[in-house]
């Protein structure tokens, strides 16, 4: 499995994003949590309320906000997540060619 992490701004408000490639589940990843405190949700039904999503291909543990019940993902999906949060290219090239980074 690999797991990366960087932090990035948007609007004020500073993210921690999280994607990789999971081996033994043979999918793509990415997992975007609010970095400060102070941006978390008030009600939050799963009890991590830093966590804004947490997406992949086939085993989605919290669905995106603008896509709600949705719990798969294929790579061109991924691969449009990847490149709207800024993720580096070399993740997104492997995320193309269908190949584990």
């Amino acid at each position: 499995m690999s797991r990366y992490s960087f932090d990035v701004v948007r609007d004020g408000t500073r993210y921690l994003v999280s994607f990789g490639y999971d081996y033994p589940c043979t999918e793509y990843f990415l997992h975007v949590e609010y970095a400060d405190a102070h941006h978390c949700r008030e009600s939050e039904e799963d009890g991590n309320p830093e966590l804004l999503f947490a997406i992949a291909s086939y085993n989605t543990l919290k669905c995106h906000p603008d896509h709600p019940g949705k719990f798969r993902w294929s790579n061109g999906e991924m691969l449009e997540m990847y490149q709207c949060w800024d993720v580096p290219s070399v993740a997104q090239t492997a995320v193309a060619l269908d190949q584990p980074f």
